[in-house]
């Protein structure tokens, strides 16, 4: 797993678009949920054909609750913000606020 605070697009790490597209949806999800370090969030973007395919998880930490997403779309932002509200109202919230209190 690569974590990226400030990516220098000109790296190799970050010069390609495709991966400019999925690290963008992943981020974009992460600002919805307010999900840093501590934070049981999981997420996995992917681009193919022109469509960003996104993946997420929230879990409690002992595993007892778990709310899972998919979307997929041309406009990586779109897709990581929508997939973050989604999850918080199928029941993120609920744990990310437990897990915030904790």
């Amino acid at each position: 797993a690569y974590e990226i605070y400030q990516c220098d697009w000109s790296s190799d790490v970050c010069s390609s678009d495709l991966t400019r597209r999925a690290v963008t949806a992943e981020r974009a999800l992460l600002l919805v949920l307010g999900g840093g370090c501590q934070v049981p969030v999981g997420a996995h973007a992917t681009v193919q054909d022109g469509q960003v395919h996104l993946s997420a998880i929230v879990a409690r930490p002992d595993g007892s609750q778990v709310v899972r997403g998919q979307l997929s779309g041309p406009n990586p932002e779109h897709v990581g913000a929508t997939l973050g509200r989604t999850l918080l109202d199928e029941g993120a919230s609920e744990i990310l606020n437990e897990v915030y209190a904790g």
